[in-house]
């Protein structure tokens, strides 16, 4: 079995002012796990895609 797919939950805009968001995904990287931004607001958001979701700040 392959890592667990991750979302860390955003906002489109707060993707690229986050200071802390480029942090948390390589801490849980370096963890093992298979993480991603997901923006809550994007059109389409791929929410079946992933096993957990760590909603932040959105």
């Amino acid at each position: 079995m392959g890592a667990a797919r991750v979302a860390v939950v955003t906002s489109k805009g707060g993707a690229d002012v986050d200071a802390d968001l480029p942090l948390v995904l390589a801490a849980l990287r370096d963890g093992g796990l298979s993480v991603h931004a997901v923006a809550w607001d994007a059109e389409r958001p791929p929410w079946d895609g992933f096993e957990l979701a760590i909603i932040r700040s959105t």
